[in-house]
């Protein structure tokens, strides 16, 4: 399958005619809820906006796939938010070819927020084709639909996971490898694109635990292995267990 990870993003590419950008939880408004706590930084929309017209055109992608919480606020919109995701969508919309949106936990109201031309999907995810098969996308929070189930690739956001250290903390990819050998399927877990998002500390950390969704899609045996924004990889989750930190707001 040819998906690669972009270095130095929390940004996945499927390479094709119709190459697909892919990246997950925006919590476009965060720092409202972040300056309702006396802690005060500056308005995330513009940066997040040039950040994913940086990546259109350093991978040439025609299709944008965002897997979900698009905004932070969970039920509703504030004037704030609902500004946000505008701007967002208004900004990034003409330079791709097709802008789809997964729906997460975080997105309650949120179509009568985005423009015409994005496609929102039902939380079960949405499935794509590709010169090497299906890839299907969904945020975590949901089961995916059967089509998604299906793909000998699936992308998941919802958990951005978080590794943490006396250096500060960084984003890690997942990769989770399952079903017999030979006929092996892949679950990509994304690190979300706002940077800003906290996490709480895991001492024990396994996709036994992503409960209930990710349970279900591993009810066998799987290899779980975690890998730096750079794509260096840093070993399997047992391996890490405590040096983890996992926010799934």
């Amino acid at each position: 399958m040819p998906l690669r990870l972009v270095s130095g993003e929390p940004a996945l590419f499927v390479e094709g005619d119709r190459g697909v950008l892919a990246i997950s939880d925006l919590h476009l408004g965060y720092e409202r809820a972040l300056e309702a706590k006396g802690v005060h930084v500056p308005e995330q929309t513009k940066e997040m906006t040039r950040r994913v017209l940086a990546l259109r055109e350093v991978t040439g992608a025609k299709r944008l796939v965002i897997l979900g919480d698009i905004k932070h606020d969970i039920v509703g919109s504030s004037f704030y938010t609902a500004i946000s995701v505008g701007s967002f969508f208004r900004e990034i919309g003409p330079s791709f070819e097709e802008v789809l949106v997964v729906p997460g936990n975080h997105d309650g109201g949120l179509s009568p927020l985005l423009p015409p031309s994005v496609r929102l999907s039902g939380p079960g995810g949405l499935a794509l084709e590709t010169s090497d098969g299906k890839v299907g996308f969904f945020h975590g929070h949901a089961h995916p639909s059967k089509a998604v189930s299906n793909a000998k690739v699936l992308v998941s956001g919802h958990h951005h996971l978080i590794l943490g250290g006396q250096g500060g903390r960084q984003g890690i990819w997942v990769r989770v490898t399952f079903d017999p050998p030979g006929h092996e399927r892949t679950l990509i877990v994304m690190p979300a694109f706002n940077t800003l998002l906290t996490g709480v500390p895991a001492s024990e950390f396994n996709p036994d635990r992503w409960k209930p969704i990710l349970s279900e899609l591993l009810p066998g045996d799987y290899r779980a292995e975690a890998f730096l924004m750079n794509g260096s990889k840093l070993g399997s989750l047992t391996d890490l267990a405590g040096r983890l930190l996992v926010d799934n707001d």
